[in-house]
């Protein structure tokens, strides 16, 4: 990774964390830019475009992240809650079933899965989503 993204991405941080939100998007596009191999720039960039309304841009920069490095976990996750956000259930839904079939993303897929069914009123498919994983992650220090 480049160190300079890495600084860039944290400055970016920083600046949202003191609600300078703004200048951090400024920063995360410049991230981006720097490296446009980065999928954490990309990630970075797509989060605080979604968290700022503007979903369209934030999907498009959260895919790009994705087609760098298909198995990047925070862009699975923030692509798949910002679908759910649009109602596209489908879409979100296929993700959540592809990260519970992967071990380092199996937990938070199948959490975010039951709770998107739960939306959709899909109370019997959330409880055997749940009660299923419960059972799998008995043993988890997690639980």
């Amino acid at each position: 990774p480049d160190p300079d993204v890495e600084w860039a991405v944290e400055l970016g941080r920083t600046l949202e964390a003191t609600a300078r939100r703004a200048e951090a998007l400024d920063v995360f596009r410049r991230a981006s830019e720097m490296d446009a191999q980065s999928p954490l720039a990309w990630w970075h960039l797509g989060r605080a475009l979604a968290e700022g309304g503007r979903d369209e841009e934030g999907e498009v920069a959260y895919r790009r992240a994705l087609d760098l490095s298909a198995d990047f976990l925070p862009a699975r996750m923030g692509l798949a809650e910002l679908l759910r956000k649009r109602g596209a259930v489908d879409e979100a839904r296929a993700i959540y079933e592809a990260m519970q079939r992967q071990a380092d993303s199996a937990l938070p897929g199948a959490i975010n899965l039951a709770g998107l069914l739960v939306d959709c009123k899909q109370f019997d498919q959330a409880e055997r989503v749940a009660r299923a994983n419960l059972e799998r992650h008995r043993d988890s220090p997690d639980l």
